[in-house]
């Protein structure tokens, strides 16, 4: 193999060409002082990297296919999980366990985080098990939220871990510092273990992030809604409460209780002096319990958007029946078409009397 068609074939590559099978295979046969400043050129660029963990790294000596792969870990944007690119994957196949300890936190935030825990799975539970709660410990926020999905939400990788396995690992991610590893977790916990998110929930109720506090209000609810419609109801009147809890609370209320039930409620909300409480009870009025006595309370709300959606429910010809309002061709007559029924009684009321006083002596 001469320098010239070394040249060729580097130039080949960098321009995407696809080499011929036997071609690739007979780089191995190359003298190794050679073939290591061959690849030493291709490392330089990153279409000589892609081709190098695409289709150089199957054909070597696993020694030398090991310490390719680990010095392809240098070259951290190549596993940008924003950038989807399989050939990573066979980088993570091809390293010693040892470099695949070291570079398990990052790893699992890659764009070849899939393989990396199948590879880990294949290597039993218990290692399954730590890796994940390594990761737990040292990994971005994104290797960690990753992880929960793959061996959560991946059907094969859900089935390696024993129910204590996925207990323990959601319970410290429930503990996690950042807020959107514990909403993926309190999402998983709500399926697969409501007592994790039971055994602190008042903890989780208060939580910063909206999607651990919608989990938590969901398990509640499932468990007993009666005591759950009390402390839902006891958080949207505190007013010591942060505003994003009392809004859940009451947008939990508004998902479990039927409109009978909630509409006084909305009532007094509509009118509430904190904005964001009387918009998100004006929206469960519009969007899943419309009532006459809510949409005439958001009529006179003093907030200009709870007031429009009271108006547009109340409106004679456009309204919602439901609420009180009505429109053409309504299903069901309205506020709007008993007042009608009214002012024709009276009508008719006058017009009788008029005639019998036409008619008298």
């Amino acid at each position: 193999m001469n320098d010239e068609t070394i040249q060729s074939l580097t130039q080949r590559i960098l321009a995407g060409d696809e080499l011929e099978p036997d071609a690739i295979a007979r780089v191995s046969g190359w003298p190794g002082e050679r073939r290591r400043d061959w690849i030493e050129r291709l490392l330089a660029f990153p279409s000589g990297r892609r081709w190098l963990r695409a289709r150089l790294l199957a054909v070597l000596e696993p020694s030398e296919r090991a310490e390719l792969a680990e010095r392809m870990l240098a070259w951290s944007e190549d596993f940008d999980p924003a950038h989807r690119d399989p050939s990573t994957g066979q980088v993570v196949q091809a390293l010693a366990d040892e470099a695949l300890t070291t570079a398990l936190p990052w790893l699992a935030g890659s764009n070849a985080a899939a393989v990396l825990w199948e590879r880990l799975a294949a290597d039993g539970r218990a290692t399954l098990r730590e890796a994940a709660l390594r990761v737990l410990r040292e990994g971005t926020p994104l290797a960690r939220e990753t992880m929960l999905y793959l061996l959560f939400v991946s059907s094969e990788l859900a089935r390696d871990l024993s129910a204590e396995d996925k207990d323990l690992i959601l319970a410290v991610a429930l503990r996690d510092p950042d807020p959107e590893v514990r909403g993926v977790a309190a999402e998983l916990a709500a399926e697969m273990c409501p007592d994790l998110l039971l055994a602190d929930l008042d903890s989780c109720l208060r939580d910063e992030s909206e999607r651990v506090r919608a989990s938590a209000w969901a398990v509640a609810f499932s468990i007993d809604p009666e005591s759950a419609t009390e402390r839902a109801a006891g958080l949207v009147g505190d007013e010591d409460a942060p505003l994003a809890v009392r809004r859940s609370a009451l947008l939990a209320l508004g998902q479990a209780l039927p409109t009978e039930q909630i509409a006084p409620l909305l009532a007094l909300l509509v009118a509430h002096p904190e904005p964001g409480l009387a918009e998100d009870a004006a929206d469960l009025l519009w969007r899943l319990h419309r009532h006459p006595l809510a949409a005439q309370a958001a009529a006179r709300s003093p907030h200009p958007a709870v007031r429009e959606i009271g108006e547009r429910l109340l409106h004679p010809e456009r309204g919602s029946p439901a609420a009180g309002g009505d429109r053409p061709g309504a299903p069901a007559p309205g506020v709007g078409f008993y007042r009608r029924l009214l002012e024709l009684g009276h009508e008719r009321s006058a017009g009788n009397r008029d005639r019998e006083s036409e008619t008298r002596p």
